[in-house]
């Protein structure tokens, strides 16, 4: 399975990705943790994860492949 890296310079282009700041993992277009509704903010910013870690965990990752699989979690 190819991995992009997406550069994200600017404001514009992180309001047009709806980026919520990095690190950012999307798998097949999805999140691995998407922000809820009311904590949505998109932009140049560093990112904190449910866990307040600036990574998803590792439970969360796998999760997010196993869902990207089809599989159930």
């Amino acid at each position: 399975m190819p991995v992009n890296e997406v550069l994200v310079s600017d404001a514009a282009t992180a309001q047009l990705l709806k980026f919520p700041g990095s690190p950012t993992i999307r798998i097949n277009g999805h999140d691995v943790e998407p922000p809820s509704e009311q904590t949505a903010s998109f932009g140049l910013m560093c990112r904190l994860y449910l866990d307040g870690s600036g990574a998803p965990s590792e439970k969360g990752l796998r999760a997010a492949i196993e869902r990207a699989r089809g599989l159930k979690v």
